[in-house]
Order: structure tokens, then C-alpha cells, then sequence
């Protein structure tokens, strides 16, 4: 991916075992202090750089996009916990536009999230205790005794056709859809095999009179599954 970065001016610092809520917008530079807590509110945040310092807390309360132009550091210890229990590390995305920078993620500390920095580096330092997400940079460097887990974004399935609770005089119905971030390799509906052509699937399905429970299940090549529902009604007026 590539973001467009605007910083403001802003100065943000949460003091040593201080407590603060930053809203989105742009900022300077943001930093938590040793064994801080800063809570991230949800939404576009753009700055220049970004440090959560030794054993501090980032909470994400809703899903952030977070954008540096120069790097970010989690430091030793801190860690990234999600208020919400249904967010998963794709919730937070870092972007770095710096070139050639360094961004840490630190010993012993506990990250969750998607970090992206095409022009810069990546370092994970060793014995780390948790890193989930997915960590794509010109070159990562992950230190000895680190467990790193792969978690993508979960498939995203868009329907075309036909519209929820729509009511159809047809005997069948082609239902239309396509995927936006992954590799289609199956496209069931109702047990019927659609057909696919790149990341797009059409498939015709029987109806019977009334009530129709049109159930789609997609998967990509990287094993990720979604399932959708879609009800429409057969008229037999």
C-alpha cells in the first residue's frame, strides 16, 4: 500500500505511569513514557513519529490507521492490547513513508498489528514475547528467539447480486460477488460451485417457492475462508 502523510505540529507526550486518550488527526510527534497507557480512539492518526516507551500499554479501541513519515518504536516491554475483544491485528495498520529508517518493535514486548514500510526497515529485536500481524518493509530483521504468528485480514466478499430480501418470479437466480483482497480458489453457494475469473464468482442457483436462504462461502489460496448469507423470495403469483 502507499499513504500520503500529512503531520501537524502537535506535541504529544504521556507522562511516566500517565493515562491518555489521543484522538485522530495529525500530530508532530507522540510518545508514551515509561509504564504509560495510551489509548488510541480509532481512525486516521498522521505524524511524524510514534514511540511507546518502556513497559507502556497501547490500547486500541477501534480500528486505527496510523501513518509516520519518519519511524516508530515500541520499546522493551510495552505492549499493544485491544479494548475490544472482535478486533484482530488488522484493526491496526502502521505505515511508514521513511526511507531507509529503522522501526523496532523491542525485547520483550507484545505487538499486534499490519506494518508496512516499502522504503525502510523493519527490526524485530530477540526474545521477543509475541508478534502477530503481517510485516512487509524493503528488509525485516528479526532478532533470535522471537515467535512471530502470520495474521491477514480476514477476506473481504462483496455480493452484487442479487439484492437481501429481494422477491424474484425466476425459478433460479445467479448470484454475482467478488473479493477485493485475495485469490478466489472456491465459491460455493447453497452446495452449488460457482464459477470464478480472478477474484470475481457467478453462480446459478434453483429456488424453491417462497423463502430462499441463499448461503455463500468463499475461499482464497491462502486458506481464508467468509461466508455470507443472502435471503430473497420466490413468487409463485
Amino acid at each position: 500500500p502507499s499513504l500520503a502523510t500529512t503531520p501537524g505540529t502537535a506535541m504529544v507526550t504521556v507522562p511516566k505511569n500517565g493515562d491518555a486518550v489521543l484522538l485522530p488527526g495529525s500530530y508532530n510527534k507522540v510518545k508514551a513514557k515509561k509504564n504509560a497507557v495510551l489509548r488510541l480512539a480509532g481512525g486516521r492518526y498522521d505524524m511524524n513519529n510514534f514511540i511507546i516507551g518502556h513497559n507502556a500499554t497501547l490500547i486500541i479501541e477501534k480500528p486505527v490507521v496510523l501513518t509516520v513519515t519518519g519511524h516508530f518504536h515500541f520499546m522493551l516491554g510495552s505492549t499493544v492490547v485491544f479494548a475490544d475483544p472482535s478486533l484482530t491485528a488488522a484493526d491496526f495498520v502502521i505505515y511508514s513513508s521513511s526511507v531507509d529508517k529503522i522501526n523496532v518493535i523491542g525485547k520483550n514486548a507484545e505487538f499486534a498489528g499490519h506494518v508496512y514500510a516499502p522504503d525502510g526497515v523493519i527490526k524485530v529485536h530477540s526474545k521477543l514475547v509475541s508478534s502477530r500481524g503481517v510485516f512487509m518493509a524493503r528488509k525485516v530483521v528479526v532478532g533470535v528467539n522471537t515467535h512471530l504468528t502470520f495474521e491477514p485480514a480476514a477476506l473481504a466478499m462483496t455480493i452484487n447480486s442479487p439484492a437481501d430480501g429481494s422477491i424474484l418470479n425466476s425459478d433460479s437466480v445467479i448470484v454475482s460477488g467478488s473479493t477485493v483482497n485475495g485469490a478466489l480458489s472456491e465459491v460455493l453457494v447453497n452446495g452449488v460451485q460457482a464459477d470464478i475469473i480472478e477474484n470475481a464468482f457467478t453462480a446459478l442457483v434453483q429456488l424453491s417457492a417462497g423463502i430462499n436462504h441463499l448461503k455463500i462461502t468463499a475461499s482464497d489460496s491462502a486458506g481464508r475462508e467468509t461466508t455470507e448469507v443472502r435471503t430473497v423470495i420466490r413468487s409463485t403469483n
